[in-house]
């Protein structure tokens, strides 16, 4: 995507919030003030350690500035959304809560998240990304502030590769090269799950795919089996090692027997002491002239109001303070790659600008995870064919006949 194809996205998104600042209405009666007396608002949250730290100062600040108490829960990731959508309708839930983009659609559908467009100013949303933004919305409508986002990058060892292909022929020649040293024990890329749709949704997204439209579209099924068939190719032409999990795939990497991960911010942590220098990139395009770039999915974790909420406002004073500059550029520092576009030109190391710049260049083709509930039904039949047909040789029309039925009965 181009600098206009960005800037004309932003301002549609821009175009959509004005539309939702002029038709909707605040369902709470009165805006909050602050001050004593009123009553604590309420957060839950799945943090843990310096997350968690960094939440309750960022809450501590929002106490002290704004005289209003704040109470939070903090609960294990596993239970999260059943807590919820227990909670909420009974009148026992948070005003406010931090979570992942996917269940959107759940809460909007079981009538449990307040819309915020109301809220929303333009110059607020400018200076966010705008997929994350896109992410958190939810048939027209925008339910939450993003505070971080995820999503996978190409890692590469500059003294193996000095520089990151740009295109998957490029990455190939590379990878050759790489390998022609010792062939028996070295290896182009590694993709740790191959059976999952997640990291597979690159090459699917490359392809013109879609997963969510995959049940009834035909032009869609045929994009997963080209993608399959992209995958396999390089299985079978030696540059893919089959079978890796993460562990392995940071041991190879580690030991340059790897000239390319495919993997998301998490890896870095897998990286730690690894004296050699390595980089991040965005992914290559699929195509020699630079199309169709490998898009994966984008996960993003915002701040959400309960429709429950005594006072929605004051929620959303907080959320503000949540999705701050400020409270981003400390996040940025601890490593969080933030959805919020200032702290990123921040002064920083070489090396840390670039690890930014390179998230920050991918955001320019990423697929946000889609948000609506059907996806659910979609991972585990789409896995199952994944690793029937690239690990284990079954035929990936079959084995996609297979996942479509299974679908079609999840449906039901």
């Amino acid at each position: 995507m181009n600098a206009r194809s960005s800037l004309m996205r932003l301002l549609s998104l821009l175009t959509l919030i004005g539309g939702l600042l002029s038709a909707c209405e605040p369902t709470s009666d009165q805006p909050s003030e602050a001050g004593a007396g009123l009553r604590p608002l309420v957060l839950w949250h799945a943090y843990r350690g310096e997350e968690a730290s960094a939440l309750l100062a960022s809450l501590k600040r929002f106490e002290s500035e704004q005289g209003r108490a704040v109470r939070t829960l903090q609960l294990p990731h596993q239970a999260f959304n059943n807590k919820l959508l227990a909670a909420i309708p009974r009148g026992n839930g948070p005003d406010l809560w931090i979570g992942a983009h996917d269940r959107v659609g759940d809460y909007a559908e079981a009538g449990l998240i307040e819309p915020v467009g109301y809220w929303m100013s333009e110059a607020l949303a400018a200076q966010l990304f705008p997929r994350t933004l896109e992410a958190l919305s939810y048939s027209g409508n925008l339910y939450g502030l993003p505070l971080s986002f995820k999503t996978l990058v190409l890692y590469y060892r500059q003294d193996l590769t000095p520089q990151p292909p740009q295109t998957l022929p490029e990455l190939k020649q590379m990878a050759q090269s790489f390998k022609a040293a010792q062939p028996s024990s070295r290896w182009g890329l590694a993709v740790p799950e191959l059976d999952s749709l997640y990291f597979h949704a690159p090459w699917l997204h490359a392809h013109g795919g879609v997963a969510e439209r995959m049940s009834e579209s035909r032009a869609d099924q045929e994009a997963l089996l080209a993608s399959v068939a992209t995958v396999k190719s390089l299985l079978d032409e030696g540059y893919i090692p089959p079978e890796l999990n993460g562990a392995l795939t940071a041991s190879l990497f580690r030991a340059g027997e790897l000239a390319f991960v495919i993997n998301g911010p998490w890896f870095k942590g897998d990286l730690e002491g690894l004296e050699a220098p390595w980089r991040v990139a965005p992914l290559p395009a699929l195509k020699a002239d630079g199309s169709a770039a490998l898009s994966p999915y984008l996960g993003v974790e915002g701040v959400f109001i309960s429709s429950h909420a005594q006072d929605k406002s004051g929620a959303w004073e907080l959320a503000q303070e949540l999705a701050s500059e400020r409270a981003a550029r400390a996040a940025l520092e601890r490593g969080v790659l933030v959805a919020h576009r200032v702290p990123y030109q921040a002064e920083a190391s070489p090396a840390l600008k670039a690890w930014r710049q390179a998230f920050e260049r991918q955001l320019d083709h990423v697929e946000p995870l889609s948000n609506r509930p059907e996806m659910k039904r979609l991972w585990t039949p789409l896995k199952r064919m994944l690793s029937s047909s690239l690990l284990f040789g079954k035929d990936p029309q079959e084995s996609l006949t297979e996942a479509l039925r299974a679908i079609e009965e999840l449906a039901r």
